[in-house]
């Protein structure tokens, strides 16, 4: 903190408002900010000289690419969502829970359930029988959908 004080001294005295080493430093927390959720603020980069508010950054473009492992985590919350839609379709969200944590959050795992397996994760026997006819019905739907299934 010595450091930074005697730096930020002599910064004052030469009339020196941001030093190279400053503007790494600057870049680098932007980046970190960045890469926990935060957002760059344009208009403080115009104000310091830098790109237009309106001209894309280097910044700005690394926060709008989603990893890999970011997307396939999207696609897997919107495959367990249309589970859970699904089921409260039925009146049965109660069991999303159920679903879910025995790894049937996706519709193609869903479609290989039987009455043992329902069972299992722990379905009441009378509710079984309306998700078994539903996963019917959704796999006659699928099947209709298919090209040259006419």
């Amino acid at each position: 903190s010595l450091l930074i004080t005697n730096g930020a001294e002599l910064n004052a005295l030469n009339k020196i408002h941001e030093t190279p080493l400053d503007k790494a430093r600057t870049k680098e927390m932007k980046e970190f900010l960045v890469h926990l959720g935060g957002k760059y603020n344009t208009k403080e980069s115009q104000i310091e000289g830098g790109v237009p508010a309106n001209a894309p950054n280097q910044v700005e473009q690394k926060e709008n690419a989603l990893s890999v492992n970011e997307q396939l985590f999207i696609q897997r919350q919107q495959m367990k969502q249309e589970v859970i839609q699904w089921l409260q379709g039925l009146v049965l969200s109660e069991y999303a829970d159920n679903f879910v944590d025995n790894g049937y959050d996706r519709f193609d795992a869903v479609c290989k359930m039987n009455a043992e397996k329902l069972k299992a994760i722990g379905i009441k026997m009378g509710h079984i029988e309306l998700i078994l006819q539903s996963i019917e019905e959704h796999k006659l739907m699928q099947k209709q959908m298919q090209p040259g299934s006419n």
